[in-house]
């Protein structure tokens, strides 16, 4: 593989991980607005963005963490 190609393969892949972030917040923010368990939100973030369990998990210690730098 040339490294041009590895560039665009590498640029995909963070998009697609940005589409499911994006993707992610928006199910937290509704999950925490209808105060839902962590656990269904991260059922919901698997079930909506098709990413495995543990990537749902690591995504929403993220954002409670984003968010209690945000409040600081």
């Amino acid at each position: 593989m040339t490294w041009k190609a590895y560039e665009m393969d590498a640029r995909r892949e963070g998009r697609a991980e940005g589409r499911i972030e994006g993707k992610a917040e928006g199910i937290i923010q509704s999950g925490r607005r209808h105060r839902f368990s962590d656990e269904v939100i991260v059922e919901d973030i698997v079930a909506e963005t098709g990413c495995d369990h543990a990537q749902a998990q690591k995504i929403l210690q993220n954002y409670d963490k984003k968010r209690e730098i945000e409040l600081v």
